[in-house]
């Protein structure tokens, strides 16, 4: 994963709010797809790092 550690604690507070699905749903997809675990680092590391 991008954030290198595979744990994703932002985004599994995204899941608790409002419109949790899209995480939810590319977290699934991880299992099976490295593609959708790499764009969970990669989301999880834009959150870390929000500038602005």
């Amino acid at each position: 994963m991008a954030n290198g550690n595979g744990k994703t604690p932002q985004l599994d507070e995204l899941e608790k709010g409002p419109w949790p699905s899209f995480v939810k749903e590319i977290k699934k997809e991880a299992e099976k797809n490295p593609m959708a675990k790499d764009l969970l680092g990669q989301l999880e590391r834009s959150y870390e790092e929000k500038i602005g």
